[in-house]
């Protein structure tokens, strides 16, 4: 890992010099060596300070050994692009099976990524998959993994410690991407104007959202939203949250999330624009009067492990609550969807 990313930071670093070389050379032609040096050295510097700067403040408290990130923020102006149609990141790392307890093989992995990005075109969004790659360009990449080894992430299996800590560092690769909408793959969008509305400019002014919460406001990290600035002092904050429940086998990023609400009510906004799965999968064909009392009016529909097992899965022939058959339960509840609800339709902005 350690000498992949110093080959990440080697190639920054070559860019910058063949960049600057192109500036370089002409000078050294003409024998103005003290000015070309001085040219030289404010390119270098302006490259820098552009690609790598960090709020200097501390960011290690010894007086107080809970707190370890006390700021996350990080520089990441010019990393996002204007766009003519709304965007929305997921985060998918590869984990061999081995090291894993999420029920998913690699051939159910792609066909869940492959749904989720054809239902998010469908509907108007521009969709990009990220990954741990993503996440280690984030300035503090590495501090955060350190600190992540004191949170206990492996789970009741044993087995789930990598796939939980890819959950954390998720939430780095999106702020360094410059904010903005993330969900997670087993999360789907009920076209409408509502949805449409919301996209293209971020909610709230930026400031954090979750559109999934709990009863008592605890938010599910399925759909959110925020500025860069606001991912960061999320991310921090759930670490910082995480390493004081080290007396659990689990301390995922979703009861990191959770717990923050509760210990205080403004430290994100909270919505209920999203329906869980279970509630959709009823059992029996879809009415038009589903359409209504159930989906409407909603974002999108999330179909975790949990809805699979608490859902009714009666009418879908051959499958059982096994999660491997997500994309196929999910696939068949969107053809009944569209087909009852008029759900086809595509609102743009």
């Amino acid at each position: 890992m350690i000498s992949q990313i110093k080959g990440d930071n080697e190639r920054h670093y070559c860019g910058a010099k063949k960049a600057v070389s192109r500036v370089c050379i002409p000078f050294r032609k003409c024998h103005i060596k003290i000015l070309s040096l001085v040219i030289c050295i404010s390119i270098l510097g302006r490259f820098s300070r552009d690609l790598f700067h960090t709020n200097p403040r501390v960011l290690f408290h010894p007086q107080n050994a809970h707190v370890v990130i006390d700021n996350m923020n990080v520089n990441v102006k010019g990393l996002q692009r204007p766009r003519k149609r709304p965007m929305i990141y997921t985060f998918f790392s590869r984990i061999d099976s081995d090291k894993k307890q999420t029920g998913m093989d690699d051939q159910a992995d792609a066909d869940q990524l492959a749904l989720w990005t054809a239902e998010w075109n469908l509907a108007g969004w521009d969709t990009v998959v990220l990954n741990l790659d993503h996440a280690k360009l984030h300035p503090r990449f590495h501090e955060f993994q350190k600190a992540l080894e004191k949170v206990p992430l492996e789970g009741k299996s044993g087995k789930n410690r990598a796939y939980n800590e890819l959950c954390y560092l998720r939430w780095l690769a999106v702020a360094i991407m410059g904010g903005g909408w993330m969900s997670d793959y087993d999360l789907f969008p009920l076209p409408s104007k509502s949805l449409s509305i919301k996209s293209m400019k971020l909610p709230n002014d930026g400031k954090f959202t979750v559109y999934s919460t709990v009863e008592g406001g605890g938010g599910i990290p399925c759909l959110m939203s925020g500025s860069a600035e606001e991912w960061n002092r999320l991310a921090g904050a759930l670490l910082n949250n995480a390493i004081q429940h080290t007396d659990t086998v689990l301390w995922s990023d979703m009861f990191a999330l959770m717990d923050l609400r509760h210990q205080d009510s403004n430290a994100y906004i909270g919505t209920k624009d999203v329906i869980p799965g279970a509630s959709v999968l009823v059992g029996r064909d879809w009415k038009d009067s589903d359409c209504k009392e159930i989906s409407n009016g909603k974002m999108a529909v999330h179909f975790s492990h949990d809805a699979l097992h608490k859902g009714d899965l009666s009418n879908i022939d051959g499958v059982d609550d096994h999660p491997s058959n997500r994309p196929f339960i999910t696939r068949s509840w969107f053809k009944m969807w569209k087909e009852t609800c008029d759900g086809f339709r595509i609102f743009l902005p």
